[in-house]
């Protein structure tokens, strides 16, 4: 500590001003006025020394709460006559300020002051950016700004403006700068008349009087006079079809994607072997403030949408091109620009219309809006959110982009959570939540060509803008539903038969050729381009897998047969949940689900649904109806199937039909191509 000593004589006059101080300058009240001495002193600790000349009584005091806090009388603070007034002060780690000590002759009514100004760390205060352009229709609006000042220095903050041109009014109010100090809330009025300019400033005074003052020239075009539409007038612009706006419409909204979100809308291929990686980044979901609508809005280019999570956004129509598309239906805005923007306000969570349902009760007016599904869980127990090889990835090529997850909710719904590559969380080396329950995210339609030739994967999808969103709990033991036979990994053979590896059951083969093991795409990951099995999602040998799908002499599929019981289970659903693909190109294209109780090839089966197994993706000769991993599929098995001893399911193809290096269906099945799986449950829940 460096004690620094300085010296000066105050002499005491009694009754030579009579001007009053205000209460606040003194400790205790009372009304001082007298001769001001004024010492400066540097930041470091010290002392200083005050000769006062009189031959009366005296008194001396902090005259203030603030000056109490670093100055201080060392040894005596009255007496009579000539004598010499010591005041420390300590280290000053802020701002120059400034500290007051009265000196006050006891038979007097006046006091003198000794002001002590001490030096200081300098303030800063700036704004980030030299001007700015603000919204017409006004609100909250932020400033980013650039400050050391802290606590309660912030809240000495002053903002005005000046040199304000097209308008008389004060159209920016209420500015302060917020606890972070980063930045500066303004309010700004609407502009219905002309463009106008203004200097903001923001000025902090310092305990020394010295004013430090930031500018930012802030402007603000005019809206004219636009009609407000709701979201359902918006929509009926296009009920007759696709519409140019040509008037000065505006909505309001909340947006309930994020333009840093790597999750909000489908990459899709330019051709196969090339994937247009903008279009996520260009869309956005904007959702009418009650919720009940929604609109997709497209930019031409990525850095045109600058849109956080909850802003509350005001958009001019006028111009843009609104798309109306059918199955289901839906609106798309287009042919937008950055000038749209009339209005923009961070908002919140809580700002956003609460929307919980199950799946079967989604309708089309939820489509791009955000929506809570209810009692939910993954019915695939294994591997990441996108169980693929990585080889056709964006980190290694840029064939596909996208996987469609199977999510079930506790009434026996069925959607598709879908995941982009580029999502950090859809491959991080953590497993998927095994337990139930909410999935929230924005509600899409879109097609998936590598499940379904036509891409039709139901009329809604979901998307989760955060890995947030996917609440689901991470333990099994909260799941609604129940197991009672999983394969979910290779299992030995015994007899030709695999036994579950969860519950009870055994899972086998109509033909003579024996199961094999193969490939799943169930590895955790993280993916770290190495360049490994591992790293690319594959696990060998994981699944099964067998090449003989037809029996020629009774010209009937083989198939894979699942032999479980459901004696003694009261359950409102039963579920199979299965992954699939064709390992070689030339296995079957078309399969179903059957069920009886008696387990023979050649009885009769009764039929509960169909579906497809994609081939396997071909590095050479990639098609968009290949895929890079299993199908994963679930549905509801008949209640009928419930209190049986014993009660069989088998996955069939039905009829010969087969892609080829260049078709989805024009080969024909001949023998020894593999079809494969990696997962198979039976399940139920109450």
């Amino acid at each position: 500590m460096n004690l620094l000593k300085y010296a000066s004589i105050l002499a005491l006059t009694a009754g030579l001003w009579a001007t009053a101080c205000s209460d606040d300058d003194t400790e205790g009240g009372g009304s001082y006025s007298g001769k001001t001495t004024t010492a400066y002193v540097s930041s470091d600790s010290g002392n200083y020394e005050f000769r006062i000349e009189t031959e009366g009584s005296w008194s001396a005091a902090p005259v203030n709460y603030a000056s109490n806090q670093w100055l201080s009388i060392q040894g005596a603070t009255e007496g009579r006559g000539r004598t010499t007034l010591s005041i420390d002060y300590r280290t000053n780690s802020t701002f120059p300020r400034e500290g007051r000590i009265a000196v006050k002759l006891a038979e007097a009514p006046v006091a003198d002051t000794i002001v002590i100004r001490q030096y200081g760390i300098q303030p800063v205060l700036e704004f980030r950016k030299a001007s700015a352009d603000v919204y017409p229709v006004g609100g909250l609006t932020l400033f980013g700004v650039a400050t050391n000042l802290t606590g309660s220095f912030l809240e000495r903050v002053k903002v005005s403006m000046e040199n304000v041109t097209g308008s008389a009014a004060e159209w920016i109010t209420d500015g302060s700068v917020d606890e972070s100090g980063t930045q500066l809330n303004c309010e700004i009025a609407a502009n219905h008349d002309l463009d106008r300019t203004a200097d903001l400033l923001m000025t902090f005074t310092d305990d020394w009087g010295v004013a430090h003052t930031a500018s930012c020239r802030i402007n603000q075009v005019t809206m004219g006079s636009p009609e407000p539409l709701t979201f359902a007038e918006a929509r009926a612009l296009a009920a007759e079809g696709d519409v140019d706006v040509d008037k000065n419409y505006i909505i309001e909204g909340y947006v309930v994607s994020d333009h840093t979100s790597a999750n909000v809308a489908a990459n899709p291929n330019t051709d196969l072997k090339q994937i247009d990686y903008t279009r996520n980044g260009r869309t956005v979901y904007l959702q009418s403030p009650d919720g009940a609508y929604g609109f997709a809005i497209v930019y031409e280019k990525e850095e045109q949408n600058i849109f956080s999570r909850y802003d509350h956004v005001t958009l001019s129509l006028n111009g843009v091109h609104i798309a109306k598309t059918a199955g289901p239906e839906r609106y798309i805005i287009t042919n937008i620009t950055e000038n749209a923007v009339f209005g923009l306000e961070p908002g919140t969570v809580e700002d956003i219309a609460v929307k919980e349902k199950y799946i079967s009760e989604l309708t089309p007016e939820d489509l791009y809006t955000y929506v809570t599904l209810k009692d939910c869980e993954f019915p695939v127990h294994t591997g990441p959110y996108t169980p693929i090889n990585d080889g056709y990835g964006y980190i290694y090529a840029t064939r596909i982009d996208m996987y469609p997850l199977v999510v079930r909710d506790k009434k026996g719904g069925h959607i598709h959570l879908l995941t982009n590559l580029k999502a950090p969380w859809r491959r991080d080396g953590n497993a998927l939540p095994q337990g139930s329950g909410k999935l929230s995210g924005v509600v899409v339609h879109e097609k998936y060509e590598r499940f379904e030739q036509d891409g039709n994967i139901g009329d809604f999808q979901i998307r989760a803008i955060a890995q947030t969103d996917i609440a689901l709990d991470k333990d099994a033991k909260s799941a609604y539903s129940k197991p009672i036979a999983i394969w979910s990994k290779w299992a030995a053979l015994t007899d030709g038969v695999l036994k579950a590896t969860t519950g009870t059951g055994d899972l086998s083969h109509t033909s003579a050729t024996a199961i094999t093991a193969g490939n799943a795409y169930t590895a955790l990951g993280p993916v770290t381009g190495s360049g490994t099995n591992a790293d690319k999602g594959i696990v060998s040998g994981a699944g099964w897998r067998n090449t003989s799908w037809w029996d020629d002499a009774n010209d009937i599929g083989q198939s894979w047969v699942v032999k479980f019981s459901t004696a003694g289970i009261s359950a409102n659903m039963l579920h199979l949940t299965f992954s699939v693909n064709n390992q070689n190109v030339g296995a079957p294209r078309y399969w179903a689900v059957e069920w009886s109780e008696h387990g023979n090839k050649l009885g009769e089966w009764n039929r509960v649904a169909e579906y497809t197994v994609p081939d396997i993706v071909q590095w050479g000769s990639t098609l968009y109806t290949q895929l890079a991993g299993q199908k994963n599929i679930s549905l509801e098995l008949p209640a009928a199937m419930l209190g049986k001893e014993n009660v069989y399911v088998r996955l069939i193809p039905t009829s010969k039909k087969a892609g080829t290096a260049a078709s989805y269906d024009a080969g024909i099945y001949s023998g020894s191509k593999e079809s494969n799986m990696a997962y198979l449950a039976i399940q139920y829940n109450d």
